[in-house]
């Protein structure tokens, strides 16, 4: 886990390509909840070099009030299901992204 953590930082920070790289060095026989998380990762990247604009990575904006909203709703849609433990990897991951992004909102706001 503190790889996929460690390429989430990379991403968050702005640097694809280190996320990437760190990405592409993980072991892929871990459980099922870093699987999740690590496939959910990997979409993210896979979006973001695409420039996807379809994705939900870009529907997200600088907006704080826009990214709790969909932290909320991702949050209310992982409670209302029985959840795998790959399911739980997965929206573990993009809870994280997206409270990172909140996290980078806030400080862009404070400059």
């Amino acid at each position: 886990m503190p790889k996929l953590e460690s390429s989430l930082s990379h991403l968050l920070g702005g640097d694809l390509k280190k996320a990437e790289s760190v990405l592409s060095k993980l072991d892929v026989t871990e459980d099922e909840y870093v699987k999740g998380y690590r496939d959910a990762l990997q979409g993210i990247v896979n979006s973001l070099n695409s420039q996807d604009r379809k994705s939900f990575v870009f529907r997200l904006s600088g907006d704080a009030q826009f990214l709790r909203n969909e932290l909320t709703r991702l949050k209310e849609t992982e409670e209302a299901h029985l959840c795998t433990e790959w399911d739980l990897g997965y929206f573990k991951c993009w809870t994280s992204y997206l409270e990172g992004l909140l996290r980078v909102s806030a400080s862009v706001k404070k400059q």
